[in-house]
């Protein structure tokens, strides 16, 4: 029941696969994950778990949140009119 693989978007575009393992490993099994980029060159991935139960954990702790550093975070609000 449920679904265990997660389709990651919008995370910082220095991020590689194992700086995004490292966000999602604490949450349950990973059996397989892939970082790819569309034709834009966005970065986006694919976390499969183990169990469901692990991988809705992720979604409600990581889903909405701002990943990147409080280094960009700030540059970002500096860039903003």
């Amino acid at each position: 029941a449920g679904y265990t693989n997660l389709y990651i978007k919008n995370f910082p575009q220095e991020w590689d696969e194992p700086k995004l393992l490292e966000m999602f490993k604490p949450f349950g099994k990973i059996t397989s994950s892939v970082v790819m980029e569309d034709k834009l060159g966005r970065k986006f991935a694919f976390v499969n778990f183990e169990d469901a139960e692990d991988a809705a954990k992720a979604v409600k702790e990581l889903n909405g949140q701002d990943l990147r550093s409080e280094e960009k975070k700030a540059a970002s609000t500096e860039e903003d009119p």
